[in-house]
Parts: C-alpha cells; structure tokens; sequence
C-alpha cells in the first residue's frame, strides 16, 4: 500500500558548509550579498581554499531550500516526502541519512559517478546568508526522480524556484505540479532568491502555471517579480495570480493573503545571528499549521515565531524539540 504523506518535496540536495566572513571577503570575491551564485566544481574548489583559515569553525548541514522547509515539516511532526538526486559519494550518504534521521520519506537512489550538491553558506556579521552553489548531480534533476505515487497520495506539493536553473530540473517541477493539480493535490511553492527571480522569471511562471494555491516570497523577491517598489502593487499582483501567499517582511514581520482576506503577521524582536534558512523556515512551519488545523494567520504566526527561533541559531534548522515546544506554545 501507498504511503499517504501530508507534504511532498521537490528540491535540490545541496551538503551546505556554513562559514563566517566579513563584508571586505564578500567584496573581495565578488559576490553579491545576500543572493545565492552558481559555480563550477573548480571555481567552489578555489573559494573553499580561500575559506582554509576560517573551516576550521565551519558547519555542515544537509542543505537546500525545499529540503529546509521539509525538514522543519518534518521535525513538527508532519508526515513528509523529499524528491531529490544524490550522488554516490559520502556527500551523498550524509545527505539520505539526514533524511533518514528526521523521518522523511524518500527514494535510496545514488547517481553512479556524480557528485552530490555543495552549498557554500557564507555567513556576514549583520548575520545576512550569502551563498555560493555548486549543483553537481542536481543538474540531471529529471522527471524520472518524482516518485508519482508518492505524489498523488499527498496533500501539499512544495517545490523552490531554484529549480528554473536548469531546464531538466524544471521541467521536474512543471511535471510534478502538474501531476498534482490532476489529482486533487495542493500546489505551493517559493521563489527562493531574487537573483533567481530576476534572471528566471519567466520560468518560473512556467513552473508555477495558473494560480497555484500557495507562493512563499521575501519583500525583494516580490518587487523583483511584481516589477515594481511598491509593496501594494506587489499584494495586488500576487493576488491576481495565487490563491494564496506569504511575503516575509524581515523584521518588520510578513504578509499574508489567505484568498480572501490579507493578514499582518507580528515581527518577533529577536538578535539574529544567522539568516540562512529563515524563509525556509517560516514556509516549513506554515505548511505544518495550514495541515493541521490552523488558519492562515495562524500559520503565519507558526511561521514567523519558528523562522525567529531559526535566525537565533547558526544553520538552518533546531532542535527537533524546538518544534514540538512551538507547537504546543
């Protein structure tokens, strides 16, 4: 018999190595903060050289923006399924076994002769995530590697706008929505990064197709799409195209719009340390609320409260007793 799963991933398995740098390395190497870069195996070689001196107080998580969201589902107690390509390499291992270790279902597949996603997470001292990406095997990210069944016995599809960089990967996620949407399965997903909105936009609505029931966004990567600077214009435009959606505001809280009403979401004073994860986060804890009993507003509240817990931490997830804490609070 099929497993029944309230929430089914789609992302891309990236081993995150988290570090702390300063704005001048960040200057430096060129990198724009606060967006996520792609990078050859070689050019990642070179950074992580120029990162020697500070590995030695480097973290390793399994990484992925989906895969983040997922996790914190998971840990809250959903019942989750992660989509996902590995190679056969002790990345990879690491990778399925921290899928194993928090209850995730997924497909045991390694990718002979590829190497597993890296992920260099580079950590600033305002505690904003810049993050270098090397896609290794999740670049043949395919059809081939959604598990239909699995996906048709789901509630909630979830996917990451990561998944536009390449065309096989985005073709997965048109082909995974739309399998969904055939079968009475709810269709969310997040726009991930504005650097991935600016330069992709168009696929993303290619992957999103016509009013998906949820969109999970940061203030940036609303105006980037919306095309403008104006946060209501960005509410009225995502309003005509989602059912539903969440723009994370920061510290200034988030928006959410439930289909018929749009609710203010209380920013939780915290002294982050480490925004990796964080949007993550709040998507993770608001599709754990909206599957369990919890209006929207409320699940934005879960949300908002498990991202600030998140950004009190470094790396993207807690305790998985955190969780359960927030829950019952």
């Amino acid at each position: 018999m099929t497993q029944t799963y309230q929430l089914y991933g789609l992302g891309a398995a990236l081993v995150d190595t988290e570090v702390r740098v300063s704005d001048a390395f960040l200057s430096q190497h060129d990198f724009t903060k606060g967006q996520m870069s792609l990078a050859s195996e070689l050019e990642q070689g070179q950074l992580l050289k120029a990162l020697a001196t500070t590995l030695d107080d480097h973290q390793l998580h399994c990484g992925g923006s989906a895969a983040n969201s997922v996790m914190a589902f998971s840990a809250f107690g959903g019942s989750a399924y992660f989509a996902c390509k590995v190679g056969d390499d002790d990345d990879g291992r690491f990778y399925l076994n921290g899928l194993q270790d928090v209850a995730i279902g997924y497909a045991k597949r390694y990718a002979a002769k590829q190497t597993t996603g890296k992920c260099v997470v580079m950590i600033s001292d305002d505690a904003e995530r810049t993050m270098q990406t090397h896609l290794g095997v999740n670049v043949g990210l395919s059809i081939d590697d959604i598990d239909e069944q699995a996906l048709k016995h789901s509630q909630w599809l979830y996917f990451e706008g990561y998944l536009v960089t390449t065309d096989s990967a985005k073709q997965a996620a048109i082909h995974a929505r739309k399998v969904a949407q055939t079968h009475g399965v709810k269709v969310a997903l997040s726009f991930s990064d504005p650097g991935i909105v600016q330069g992709f936009k168009q696929g993303l609505i290619e992957m999103m197709g016509e009013r998906p029931d949820w969109v999970f966004c940061n203030e940036e990567e609303a105006y980037v799409f919306c095309d403008t600077r104006s946060l209501d214009k960005a509410v009225a435009h995502l309003q005509s195209i989602a059912h539903g959606f969440a723009i994370t505001l920061g510290d200034k809280g988030a928006l959410v719009f439930d289909g018929a009403h749009l609710h203010t979401i209380a920013a939780i004073d915290v002294q982050a340390i480490d925004t990796n994860g964080a949007g993550d986060a709040f998507a993770g804890g608001f599709m754990y609320g909206i599957t369990h009993g919890l209006n929207a507003k409320q699940a934005g509240d879960l949300g908002a409260a498990t991202a600030a817990k998140v950004v009190c931490h470094y790396g993207p997830r807690l305790p998985k007793e955190v969780y359960r804490e927030l829950w019952l609070t």
